[in-house]
């Protein structure tokens, strides 16, 4: 295998869908609702911490970068990674190259 895992849409996945699965803001002014002069707020210990854990990961081969939108999904279809995070659009593809 060529690959751990490596992750789509990084900017949504890795910093926008994990803030709002730890409960942290992405943005001020309510997540961007309450104006439209919201200010980005992800640099916080914990998305920071985040990040550096990919960058360790990637560093020992676990996870690899391949591309910042939704090439990931093209090497999990062939067999290069053994998983992927991605849109869950990609769910019909999945399913249309592989047997699940």
């Amino acid at each position: 295998m060529k690959c751990g895992y490596a992750s789509g849409w990084q900017g949504w996945i890795q910093l926008e869908n994990f803030s709002a699965w730890n409960g942290l803001p992405f943005a001020s002014k309510n997540n961007g609702f309450d104006g439209t002069d919201a200010v980005l707020e992800f640099n916080k210990p914990e998305q920071v911490k985040h990040i550096a854990m990919l960058e360790e990961m990637n560093k020992k081969g676990d996870f690899s970068y391949v591309g910042r939108k939704d090439e990931s999904t093209e090497k999990f279809y062939n067999g290069d990674c053994a998983m992927t995070t991605a849109s869950s659009g990609s769910l019909a593809n999945i399913r249309g190259v592989r047997q699940i």
